[in-house]
């Protein structure tokens, strides 16, 4: 249960470069040869100060080719192994222990991503299609992606506007009958964020396909309330400009350790 409740929140909360099949089996031998900057490890915080740890493992392109998913106890949860074709990110398998459980597909149409089907492990131990994404664009920006469910959950779209390349909103509507669902507003700082094009697992979520790292967002919610529905950040850098650090800023400006992020240079 625990690892399906990890799998959803990475569910949710999101030009490539040509390299053989023996490229996507074997990762980097050397982090040396990774472009500097590059993310390897993260770590995200709990209340009680615990963590868990992603390791990030690319092959000699330089495309992400392994995610693993460890506990606190630095024992490996799961894995999340990437499948090129050409180059071109195919395919996403989730597994613990050799066992898959998810599935992530994509298809493209002019060098863009035009859909994304999510596929989840059902009681027979098969899997089934959740829900499908599909992507329309204004030159390379996302304007629209339309989130059909096939498991009885309410379908919707989402509409997208932007300024220098970060997503600062995102309007959700019924699919059936356009009602306006969910209003979310996003700012940013001016840093480079280290999820931006690492891959396009998160197609569309502001913190992984913005350029810049997000320092506040608030959502307006019409149907439902919204657990945390406004929070703001504080990051602390690294000479390049990239975040180390990712604190949540709580009452009276009080900082909680939220995430940390390492590179390779």
């Amino acid at each position: 249960m625990k690892r399906i409740t990890l799998f959803l929140l990475a569910f949710i909360c999101l030009a490539f470069t040509s390299c053989s099949l023996l490229d996507d089996i074997e990762p980097t031998p050397d982090e040396d040869k990774l472009p500097p900057n590059t993310l390897t490890s993260s770590r995200y915080y709990f209340s009680d100060k615990t963590s868990n740890q992603i390791k990030y493992i690319y092959n000699r392109a330089g495309n992400l080719l392994r995610k693993d998913w460890y506990t606190q106890n630095n024992v490996i949860d799961f894995q999340e192994n990437f499948i090129y074709e050409n180059g071109v990110l195919v395919k996403i398998k989730r597994s613990a222990t050799n066992d898959e459980f998810a599935e992530v597909r994509f298809t493209y149409k002019n060098g863009l991503t035009k859909s994304l089907e999510y596929w989840m492990e059902d009681t027979d131990s098969t899997l089934s299609r959740l829900h499908t994404t599909v992507y329309e664009y204004s030159g390379s920006l996302i304007t629209k992606a339309t989130t059909t469910f096939y498991n009885g959950g309410p379908s919707y779209y989402s509409v997208y506007t932007y300024e220098n390349g970060n997503i600062t909103s995102v309007k959700a509507y019924n699919l059936s009958s356009h009602v306006l669902l969910e209003e979310d507003y996003y700012t940013y700082d001016n840093k480079p964020n280290p999820f931006y094009k690492l891959t396009n697992q998160y197609h569309g979520s502001p913190v992984n396909s913005s350029r810049n790292n997000v320092v506040h967002y608030k959502i307006v919610s019409y149907n439902h309330i919204p657990s945390k529905p406004e929070m703001s950040y504080e990051y602390i850098y690294n000479d390049k400009g990239y975040p180390v650090e990712k604190f949540i800023l709580g009452n009276a400006n009080k900082r909680y350790l939220d995430e940390s992020f390492s590179y390779n240079d």
